[in-house]
């Protein structure tokens, strides 16, 4: 690397980290900025991919089609801050106080001149649109700054530069991803996040301990956890909602990050449950009622003598006292549908509804007129997510996927619970909570102790 005569410093690159779509910009300089209230952290990661394999500039050229630097020499060298500051702009951020030089995206932040949040612990776990920004070596000088697409739950992450010692953008996959490491031979020196952003949904993990202390981490499985509530008694969570029901009967929720505040929404209450935009309660009357909309819109009864709820994308379920399913799809004013009688447990996800009647677990899919299909006996909780079924008989876990009647794969032992939500699975053993992601055969992770109960929600 080379350093200009202020001993400021060498070819810079911009890390970025990839996510689902690809966005295709036309030409650089012809992008239209998006309004900042729409920026989102996974946005500003696809405008770095989509830039991949764009040239700087020409030859000798400055400044750079990515930005006016006093320091780009010619068109292979410091341009790596101009990159990160084009990336920002470009998808509605606000980039006061960032220049030609890697260090001021760190010092912008540390300075709040624009909003952006600088994350020095090894701890933090970046996140796609952040930008990393190296230095030579823990006490060198400042080197590179670059942005992150993708971020793994191994705690690698990989990376997209511009200036990287050529005339174009390019991207460094599995790096490692975290303050102290070393990645593309420099020092990791921070993680800054652009200000302003609209919060990203992540995977969650929820866990309640053996003393009813709910905490919860979001992102990746080996991400930091931190506290929920106290005196809890269930934790149920879908898209940027998070229900909290305490041991004394008082619903809670909050929508968006982590830090949002919580609004009680109801009291004297024994279940509930979030889909979207609906919350679902059962009263300690045995009344199930739910809203729809806002966290604060009015509660609509549904039905009374009511045991178990049950919700998914366009389908809501009440099992009775009576042992009676009853599913409606689409709007709440739609009829209910008596699906089975003598249920002891009722499950639903996407088009498919399971019961247990006994010990015997069956499934439908697609109508709810369709016909059942006996997937096991033996069976004492049955959890569904996606194209997954999960059935724990005594303390051992099978899980199968794909069409219903795929084979069985029995993947823990000693699990009095668990829980499905995606590639994702959950489980208590004693008091440890663990979790595969991935393939069924994936190892598990080992994330919490002193547990009873683990809850999952993963962003498909």
């Amino acid at each position: 690397m080379k350093t200009t005569k202020n001993g400021l410093h060498l070819p810079m690159r911009v890390v970025s980290i990839l996510t689902a779509a690809l966005i295709a910009v036309g030409g650089l300089g012809m992008f239209a900025a998006p309004d900042a209230s729409a920026a989102t952290g996974t946005g500003i990661a696809n405008l770095a991919y989509a830039q991949i394999g764009k040239v700087a500039s020409s030859a000798k050229q400055t400044p750079s089609h990515f930005g006016d630097s006093n320091l780009a020499g010619h068109s292979n060298n410091n341009w790596c801050a101009d990159f990160v500051k084009w990336v920002w702009q470009n998808s509605g951020v606000n980039v006061n106080g960032i220049n030609g030089l890697a260090s001021s995206v760190y010092t912008a932040a540390v300075n709040k001149t624009n909003g952006s949040v600088a994350h020095t612990a090894s701890s933090y776990v970046p996140q796609p649109g952040d930008a990393i920004v190296f230095k030579t070596s823990a006490n060198g000088s400042f080197a590179h700054v670059a942005i992150v697409y993708s971020s793994y739950s191994n705690g690698k992450i990989d990376i997209i530069n511009g200036s990287s010692g050529k005339n174009n953008v390019d991207i460094q996959r599995n790096q490692n991803g975290r303050v102290g490491q070393t990645a593309e031979g420099m020092y990791i020196q921070s993680f800054v996040t652009p200000g302003g952003l609209t919060p990203a949904i992540q995977s969650r993990i929820a866990v309640i301990s053996t003393s009813n202390v709910a905490s919860i981490k979001e992102g990746g499985v080996g991400s930091a956890w931190s506290s929920l509530y106290s005196n809890a008694k269930q934790v149920v969570m879908d898209g940027n909602r998070i229900g909290v029901l305490t041991t004394s009967g008082n619903a809670y929720v909050k929508e968006g990050t982590l830090q949002a505040s919580w609004t009680l929404v109801a009291t004297s209450v024994k279940e509930m449950a979030i889909n979207g935009n609906r919350i679902m309660v059962l009263w300690s009357s045995g009344t199930a009622s739910i809203k729809e909309g806002s966290v604060g819109a009015t509660w609509t009864t549904l039905m009374s003598n009511v045991k178990q709820l049950a919700i998914t994308q366009n389908r809501i379920g009440l099992l009775t006292n009576a042992g009676q399913a009853y599913v409606k799809e689409g709007a709440l004013s739609n009829g209910w549908v008596l699906e089975a009688t003598a249920v002891s447990q009722l499950s639903l996800a996407g088009t498919r509804i399971g019961i247990l009647c006994g010990n015997s677990a069956s499934v439908k899919e697609g109508s709810m007129y369709a016909t059942w299909t006996l997937v096991s006996t033996g069976v004492k909780q049955l959890a569904m997510s996606g194209n997954r079924i999960g059935i724990l008989g005594g303390t051992s876990l099978s899980i199968k996927e794909g069409p219903i009647n795929a084979v069985w794969t029995t993947v823990a032992t000693g699990v009095s619970q668990f829980s499905l939500s995606g590639n994702r699975i959950g489980i208590v053993c004693g008091s440890t909570a663990s979790i595969k992601e991935g393939p069924i055969n994936a190892v598990w992770t080992k994330v919490a102790t002193s547990v009873k109960n683990i809850s999952l929600y993963t962003v498909s």
